[in-house]
This record gives structure tokens, C-alpha cells and sequence, in this order.
């Protein structure tokens, strides 16, 4: 028979351990153990809890930096960075990322093939593509399509790059068009993209790029394009 009060604690030793005991009822509970080396050992009882008091919580080792906290039944976590290997539920975003592509007023092109040209393209590191499935991206960019006997009008697309594989279209189109059918006057649409990829590959990185041709890849559809005159800006959302 126990000789210890009910709901009383009291410190066994085990070995190197010191195991903190309480008796419930008359029966011995082990709880937490305290090793040589000053770790805190819940192996004696497999179905241990730890209790959050209700208005303290767990602290840095300077006493007083906060990082995780009770207050009137609702739990806090403060002042933590998440580290890469944290596992996050499915659709969480993970990291964004956004820039200005300056404008190239002067840089044309007068290709019927789709090109890349004026600045309009960026790198998501694998490091970064090795986190997420998906990935969104949003990008505007300002253009002129000068004029020529067939009108005013372009094809334009956004593409994904990666590895050795053949390029994505993700936005846009070999049909998409900006411009119009005017052959006395230019045009200076301002096109915004939206485009997704859900096949991210972990290991390569992604390129991604704006292109376009002279619609229809017809030498009389547009004059000079200048896909980025007036500047470029893009959001990138890495999605888990």
C-alpha cells in the first residue's frame, strides 16, 4: 500500500534519472524524468501531457521573450521562424516573391516567330520550386505594336522553362492577341498575365517568360513590337 498522500509528488531515482512520481489514488504515476545531462525525459509515462499554465507559457532562455503563451483559453505562438522542413497542409502559400523589370523603350523586335525580348524574364530558383507544387504568377507589362499594312497586332504568351523539357505555355497563346486593325496608327496595349503551373519540379529551376510575334507570324500584321516600353512588374505565390 502507498504511504503517499493523494495528488502528492515525489522525486525516485532511476539509474542516472531522477523521476518525478505522484501518487493518484494510491497507485504510483510516474511522470517526466531528468537525466545526467539535465534533459527532460517523457518516456516513464507515454501518455504525458504538458500543461500550458493559464497565464504563463513557455519562454526563450532569457525569461522574458514570449513563444508560446496561454491567455483566457487561447494558445499563442510568437517570436518563431519555421523552419524548411516544416511540413505545411495542402493549398498553404508558402513564399511570394514580386519585381519592376524596367522598361526598354528602345529594344524591338519584328520576328513572325515567338521571341523574348525586352527584359521580360525571371528565374525561380529550384531551391525555392523544391517547397511548393504550384506555382502562380501575375504580370503586366506595357507594349507598343507599331503600325504596318495589315494593321497593328501581336500574339503573346507566357511560358515556363525548366530543365531540358519543351517550353509551357501558361498564359496566353499562340492566338492570343494584343493590338488592333488599325494601319494608320500604332497601338500601346497593357496586357496583365495570369498564369499557373501545377506540374513544379523540385529540381530544376523555372524560367519564365513573356514572348510574342507579329500575329499569325504574318510580316504585315504589325510594324516594330516593343514588348516592354513602359515597364514590367510581376507576383509570384509558391503554393504548397
Amino acid at each position: 500500500m502507498s504511504t503517499l498522500r493523494a495528488n502528492t509528488l515525489k522525486p525516485i531515482t532511476s539509474g542516472n534519472s531522477l523521476v518525478l512520481q505522484g501518487d493518484s489514488g494510491g497507485s504510483g504515476v510516474s511522470g517526466p524524468s531528468i537525466d545526467s545531462n539535465g534533459d527532460v525525459d517523457f518516456s516513464q509515462n507515454t501518455n504525458a501531457k504538458v500543461k500550458l499554465p493559464s497565464g504563463g507559457g513557455i519562454y526563450e532562455s532569457d525569461g522574458s521573450t514570449e513563444i508560446l503563451t496561454e491567455s483566457s483559453g487561447a494558445v499563442t505562438l510568437k517570436n518563431t521562424t519555421l523552419d524548411a522542413t516544416v511540413i505545411q497542409p495542402s493549398d498553404t502559400i508558402v513564399w511570394s516573391k514580386s519585381a519592376i523589370i524596367a522598361g526598354q523603350p528602345s529594344t524591338f523586335t519584328t520576328s513572325t516567330s515567338f521571341v523574348t525580348a525586352g527584359g521580360l524574364t525571371f528565374t525561380i530558383s529550384s531551391s525555392d520550386t523544391a517547397k511548393v507544387s504550384k506555382i502562380v504568377v501575375i504580370w503586366s507589362h506595357s507594349m507598343i505594336i507599331e503600325n504596318n499594312t495589315g494593321g497593328s497586332r501581336a500574339n503573346l504568351r507566357m511560358i515556363r522553362k525548366r530543365g531540358s523539357e519543351s517550353d509551357v505555355i501558361i498564359a496566353g497563346g499562340n492566338d492570343f492577341l494584343a493590338g488592333g486593325t488599325d494601319t494608320a496608327n500604332n497601338n500601346y496595349p497593357t496586357n496583365t498575365f495570369v498564369g499557373y503551373d501545377s506540374a513544379v519540379d523540385s529540381s530544376n529551376d523555372h524560367t519564365f517568360e513573356i514572348q510574342v510575334r507579329k500575329q499569325g507570324g504574318d510580316g504585315t500584321r504589325s510594324g516594330s513590337i516593343y514588348p516592354n516600353n513602359g515597364g514590367s512588374n510581376y507576383l509570384v505565390i509558391g503554393i504548397k
